[in-house]
């Protein structure tokens, strides 16, 4: 009877010890079903694995994409440019070389180009079949592909073009209430907007005139894909 007090003190302990360990671990069950109801769609994680915009490797180098449909033309008699937002609300992404993720690489040889497509982390992050969040951002770099004195295009080792002249950079960006400008076609909540490499803006991408993108991405990319051509 002399070490019931003993044992019962260790029992004591014992007790309180298990009571921790399970406010712990329960602790971290509902950390973890918070982070996955907060973000369904999203993974910082997986943005983070990709390497920066400035990197193009070409590992990531994405198929041809079908050939675009023609655009619906204006109405007989309206000579007046196809609906579009008349400012820019999707602004040149500043440092985009270093803070957006490389998403692929593609060789166009219709109009002997290549063009390079970067997204922000939020847009970097989603998943194959999910819809873009808010706050999404994709630029797409258009260079020259390098041509020898014929005019063919040369390509490296791997059988790809050669980057040559940076000649424009297109952003589109996704937010609450983007792209009604556009009226029929409109492409879900993204509007486009089409920069020089020095930042003014394209003549045919400019404010008011950048339905061909729209108009692109809905009949092209679609609604199933949220509008976004991607990485297959």
């Amino acid at each position: 009877m002399r070490y019931l007090p003993m044992v019962k003190y260790i029992l004591k302990r014992w007790v309180k010890a298990l009571v921790l360990l399970s406010a712990l671990l329960l602790g971290f069950a509902l950390a973890e079903m918070l982070s996955m109801t907060i973000s369904p769609s999203t993974s910082i994680s997986v943005a983070q694995t990709l390497p920066p915009c400035s990197a193009i490797p070409r590992l990531l180098q994405a198929p041809n994409p079908k050939a675009a449909a023609p655009l619906p033309p204006n109405l007989p008699g309206i000579s007046s440019p196809r609906p579009a937002p008349q400012i820019d609300r999707v602004g040149f992404p500043e440092n985009y070389q270093n803070e957006f993720k490389l998403i692929y690489v593609v060789d166009r040889p219709d109009n002997k180009q290549v063009r390079v497509i970067c997204g922000n982390d939020i847009a970097a992050a989603v998943k194959p079949g999910k819809t873009f969040p808010y706050g999404s951002v994709f630029v797409m770099e258009i260079y020259h592909a390098k041509q020898d004195a014929n005019g063919n295009i040369l390509k490296d080792e791997k059988g790809q073009y050669i980057r040559e002249a940076l000649t424009a950079i297109f952003v589109h960006r996704k937010e609450k209430g983007f792209g009604a400008d556009y009226l029929d076609d409109r492409s879900g909540e993204w509007e486009y907007i089409g920069y020089r490499p020095d930042k003014t803006y394209l003549p045919n991408a400019a404010p008011g005139k950048t339905n061909a993108c729209a108009s692109c991405h809905l009949r092209q990319a679609g609604k199933s894909e949220d509008y976004v051509f991607r990485k297959e």
